[in-house]
């Protein structure tokens, strides 16, 4: 299965998996934006990633995005 990832360079922290290139384009013009600090990219992928939940951007930076919780 091939498909479009969108994942930070710095941390290897994931946004997600996406089936459609237009969908993962989106996902990586609002990270941009919304965590300018990672750095963002978008990579075709073929298979299917393991990603463990610790991984996920929001996970990664969460103190930085929301603050103390």
């Amino acid at each position: 299965m091939s498909a479009w990832i969108v994942f930070d360079r710095k941390t290897g922290a994931y946004d997600g998996v996406y089936k459609r290139k237009e969908m993962a384009q989106g996902a990586l013009d609002s990270l941009t934006t919304r965590v300018p600090q990672a750095d963002w990219e978008l990579r075709e992928f073929s298979g299917s990633p393991a990603l463990p939940t610790f991984d996920f951007w929001i996970n990664i930076y969460q103190k930085e995005h929301f603050g103390e919780i």
